[in-house]
């Protein structure tokens, strides 16, 4: 099993000329032309995307200086923060006022960890422990991004 992440190839088509390329030609000369991905253009955007995290953690402080009663770590959920709702909430009162800040940098939280896990293993040797270890941050990160997406009380039958 192949685990390299793709090279990915553009197919060019020559005439006669050098200097031109035309794709109507009947019968064309392939010249496979391996474009720089990504990664080799910018060989820190990977480890760029999974800093940039750290704005889920200010955001988060932020949103809870802003909650009335305070909002308690040890009390309260982190979904709390991104309730849409001033209500009581499985016994708890819930009134966050900068719900949609929350729930943006849960998306931009979500985001950063499946592009830095795309980056970072692309970057270096496949195996398939590095595999299995960035698939599982990617796998966190849709799940950050479901959070932001449908806030805890956007579906009243959970």
């Amino acid at each position: 099993m192949d685990l390299a992440c793709p090279v990915f190839e553009r197919v060019v088509f020559r005439t006669g000329r050098a200097s031109r390329y035309d794709f109507s030609y009947a019968h064309p000369v392939r010249a496979i032309e391996a474009s720089r991905s990504l990664n080799a253009r910018y060989p820190k955007l990977g480890a760029i995307s999974y800093v940039s995290t750290f704005q889920y953690f200010v955001i988060q402080f932020l949103v809870s200086l802003r909650w009335s009663p305070p909002y308690s770590l040890s009390r309260n959920t982190i979904s709390d923060l991104g309730n849409t709702a001033c209500a009581k909430f499985n016994g708890r009162p819930i009134c966050s006022p900068l719900h949609s800040l929350m729930n943006v940098s849960f998306v931009v939280l979500g985001v950063a960890m499946i592009a830095g896990s795309a980056l970072i293993y692309c970057s270096g040797t496949s195996t398939r422990s590095r595999a299995i270890g960035f698939s599982s941050m990617a796998i966190g990160g849709m799940g950050a991004v479901m959070v932001g997406v449908f806030p805890e009380n956007s579906i009243p039958a959970l």
